[in-house]
């Protein structure tokens, strides 16, 4: 698979182990059994300049990050790992945040992640670049829409023919809601690119609020800071069976007032994992250890969709079962 350069892919695709129980689908990320779930991370100042996004030193350190996450020695191996049974012709989806033209989920790390999928022998036109609405991922976050034949793909659900999936509903907190046909119809395999902020009602959204781009109606699901709509969400089979990996971009943050609004600091962090719940613990601690800095108070007690989620079996969130892996 020849190598796609940072140009050649913003001109194509861009503009300018207790989670086991409840996800078959993902890796086993305990250490040898022992129920402990993994997150490995990376802290390097390098990685953004003045609120700005540092491509350079992204892809290496995303290689590293899957490695060390799968005890692996090869990118390769890594990737077959995180994705067993991958055939070429599978589609791996992308799902990213575009919500907040400021802070979405960073083309920059999704290019890094994307030449790591070329180069393990991905074909272009099987990757998916995918959120709820092709005007955010064009003109809020700057990717470039593709929803052809050739090149990497890039769409939203509302691109025409997809759409949300009225034939196989979910059942979410007592409601009945559809899923973007990109996850039910067209996805093999799925990775969460969440990125870190703080929400009014949700105390956080990080990789498991990260879906409410992926149901329709997200409005009524927002009640009672969200709970226990984020958790449920994240339990259902098309989502919790087909997430491979969670790469949370931590290297801008808010920690107040989000979602919306320009990055507030800098924790220069990326963060990979395969339990939603732990990884979500992971970042909520991040914020909370910023607004602390800065004389807030956490947000803890918003953020109760974490402990919901925990109790479905979608993952852990007790901190002595969740091992941090610094690299």
């Amino acid at each position: 698979m020849r190598k796609v350069s940072r140009r050649e892919f913003i001109g194509t695709a861009l503009i300018g182990g207790i989670v086991l129980a409840a996800a078959p689908g993902l890796l086993k990320g305990s250490e040898s059994g022992s129920g402990v779930s993994r997150i490995v991370y990376v802290e390097n100042p390098a990685f953004s300049k003045e609120m700005r996004i540092n491509p350079e030193p992204l892809r290496e350190a995303i290689d590293s990050l899957l490695m060390k996450l799968t005890d692996t020695n090869s990118i390769s191996e890594a990737w077959k790992a995180l994705l067993p049974g991958y055939e070429k012709g599978q589609v791996i989806g992308i799902k990213v945040n575009c919500i907040n033209r400021w802070m979405p989920s960073h083309p920059e790390v999704v290019h890094a992640l994307v030449e790591s999928l070329l180069e393990f022998g991905v074909p272009e036109n099987d990757i998916v670049i995918w959120d709820r609405r092709n005007d955010e991922l064009e003109r809020k976050a700057g990717y470039k829409l593709n929803s052809g034949q050739t090149g990497i793909r890039c769409f939203g659900t509302d691109e025409p023919g997809w759409g949300y999936d009225a034939e196989n509903p979910v059942e979410v907190g007592g409601q009945t809601k559809h899923l973007s046909k990109i996850i039910t119809r067209l996805c093999d395999h799925l990775i969460n690119v969440p990125v870190l902020k703080d929400h009014g009602l949700a105390g956080v959204t990080l990789s498991m609020k990260n879906h409410y781009g992926t149901v329709e109606n997200p409005g009524t699901l927002h009640g009672n800071n969200c709970d226990p709509f984020i958790a449920e969400l994240n339990a259902v089979p098309y989502i919790r069976d087909k997430t491979r990996l969670i790469l949370l971009a931590a290297i801008l943050g808010i920690c107040k007032g989000g979602p919306g609004g320009k990055p507030q600091f800098a924790p220069n962090i990326l963060a990979v994992g395969l339990d939603p719940v732990a990884m979500d613990t992971f970042g909520l601690k991040l914020i909370n250890e910023e607004r602390k800095r800065r004389g807030l108070e956490e947000v803890t007690a918003k953020a109760k969709h974490i402990a919901t989620a925990a109790k479905l079996g979608v993952g852990t969130d007790d901190e002595s079962r969740i091992k941090l892996i610094r690299i």
